[in-house]
This record gives C-alpha cells, structure tokens and sequence, in this order.
C-alpha cells in the first residue's frame, strides 16, 4: 500500500540489475542476482559523515522488483528469468559449455531487464554477468595422483 502511494506521489527510481557471480561446469551453470530499485547511493569517497550515514541507510532498505523479467546471454545462449518476490532470480540449468582453452577461468556475459512491473520504472542497463569455469583436469591427473603429489608428509625442519 505505502508502495503505491509513493509511485504516486514520486517518480519512481530507475532499476538496477545486480548479478552474482555464479558458477559452471562442463554440463550445468549456476547464476544468482537480484532486481532493485537504484537507490542512488554515492559510489567513490565523500568526506561527509552524514551522507555517509544516509548511504548506509540505504543500503540496508532496498527495495525488491518481484516479476522483473530478465534475458542473460552467455557463451552465445540466451536464457530466461523471472526476478521472485524479494528480487532474486536463479538459474541453474544445463548447457553447452564453451570450448576450451579459454584464456582465463571467467565466462562473461550480460543480463538484461526485458520487463518490469514496477509502474514507470525506467528499464536497467545491461549488467555484465560472470561465471567461474576451472580448467578441466588433465585426463593423466588421477585424484588418488593428486592426493598423493599434495598430501605427500615433508621431512621435519633440521634444527642446528
């Protein structure tokens, strides 16, 4: 109710995409994030204790977009979303992984309000998106192989 009123009576704030960084493997990938309302906190240095305070405040009091409909794009997939009542949206699905070697272990990739029911609310600009990819093992390297070259006992230190 206290929302309603105050899309009547302010302008509603522009939104803000969050994405976590999430997670993936040769089958699955996991991402996490949520919508908000971009609260306009200030981002660098201020010398003001009472700006900083108020920044804290709004930190603590977000306020979560429920239904906001996302589109990510990873490794040349688009994939779907739809934010849950706090604001988060999870995806954790199948998918075919990119080839390998990549250069280092992070996939890129961006995620995209489509959609939002938050009256006049101004659509988010795309957020970049990132996924943890370790290399694979070598097919030569066992886990008993790695248990053993990493839990070898080393001699105890010479005392002179």
């Amino acid at each position: 109710m206290l929302r309603h009123f105050s899309n009547i009576l302010i302008s509603p704030e522009p939104l803000m995409v969050v994405p976590y960084r999430g997670f993936a493997n040769a089958e699955r990938f996991f991402l996490k994030g949520r919508v908000l309302e971009d609260e306009g906190i200030f981002k660098g240095n201020n010398e003001s204790r009472l700006r900083n305070l108020l920044d804290s405040l709004r930190r603590f009091e977000s306020d979560e977009i429920a239904g906001a409909k996302l589109s990510i794009q990873l490794a040349g997939t688009e994939y779907l979303a739809e934010s849950d009542r706090e604001g988060f949206f999870t995806l954790e699905l199948p998918w075919h992984s990119p080839p390998e070697p990549l250069e280092n272990q992070w996939i890129s990739g961006s995620v995209q309000l489509l959609e939002s029911p938050a009256k006049g609310a101004h659509p988010a600009e795309a957020s970049p998106a990132e996924l943890l990819f370790p290399s694979k093992m070598p097919a030569s390297a066992s886990s008993a192989t790695l248990t053993t070259r990493c839990c070898k006992p080393t001699s105890p230190p010479v005392l002179s």
